[in-house]
């Protein structure tokens, strides 16, 4: 069994998606992984199970099925990331070959 405490945290897209790679590989061998983890898009190819832990404690089981059913809403509220990659929408202008971000 291998337990891993947010192992995405201060990792970049492409790191992640090693990650995710090395995870996968690992489930495919028959090793059993237990990830603790709030930004779960990465996880959603993988998971077989999910549990929510507050303070300690086990306070709900899901299958993979259930939790997919979430919406971005009821994952907020476990305070859990969207199960999807976030795209960043930037305003830009393109002047003369150059791009200016605007009204950030």
């Amino acid at each position: 069994i291998i337990v891993m405490d947010e192992p995405s945290s201060n990792l970049d897209i492409k790191s992640i998606s090693v990650l995710a790679k090395m995870l996968k590989i690992l489930k495919e061998k028959g090793i059993s992984i237990i990830v603790a983890e709030h930004r779960i898009y990465y996880l959603m190819d993988i998971v077989d199970r999910v549990f929510l832990i507050d303070k300690g404690k086990l306070k709900k089981t899901y299958t993979r099925s259930e939790f997919l059913k979430l919406d971005k809403n009821e994952l907020n509220a476990l305070s859990l990331r969207d199960k999807e990659l976030s795209k960043l929408k930037v305003p830009y202008l393109k002047e003369g070959g150059e791009y200016q971000i605007k009204n950030l």
